[in-house]
């Protein structure tokens, strides 16, 4: 029976000792759910602070993208608005040397006109010195010879008196 006892004594011994085992990896059973709760909650939080980025980094891509179009839209306006003011600026300056081709053609007719009109100005002034000059020369001959015409009446009168005179002195 001490035999018996003793295999019952080394059984508990076993049973003992087992369950001490048993009791030390429930522990750390226990110890490891406690950390492995621990490492699910920490993962929780990580991926809701990671599922909170990528919302806010989708948020944050939705802003940029409308920001994007928006700067684009605005690119577009800003390329519009420059090509029609290219547009006006090339028109400006057709219009421009339009009026400065029509004013040097109107300077070009005014300096004509003002050149044809000194022209006949002159002409007249000439025709008309020409003309003065001619009838000074016609009265001049006028002069002449009503001069000549009176000496030779004068000179015909004196000799009709001298030739009178003479009679009238021989008749005496």
């Amino acid at each position: 029976m001490n035999e018996d006892v003793e295999k019952e004594l080394l059984k508990i011994c076993e049973k003992k000792e087992q369950l001490k085992v048993a009791e030390e990896e429930r522990l750390e059973h226990a110890f490891l759910q406690a950390e492995l709760k621990e490492e699910i909650e920490k993962c929780r939080v990580q991926h809701e602070l990671l599922v909170k980025q990528a919302e806010d980094l989708k948020q944050e891509m939705d802003s940029f993208e409308k920001e994007w179009e928006n700067l684009d839209e605005r690119r577009v306006e800003i390329s519009t608005e420059l090509e029609e003011i290219a547009e006006q600026r090339r028109n400006f300056e057709k219009l421009q040397h339009s009026m400065e081709e029509k004013l040097n053609m109107e300077r070009l007719e005014t300096q004509k006109f003002v050149k044809s009109e000194r022209e006949a100005l002159q002409m007249e002034k000439d025709t008309f010195a020409a003309k003065m000059e001619l009838e000074q020369r016609m009265l001049d001959e006028k002069i002449q010879r009503e001069r000549s015409r009176m000496v030779h009446d004068f000179e015909l009168r004196k000799r009709e008196l001298e030739t009178e005179m003479q009679r009238k002195q021989e008749e005496i």
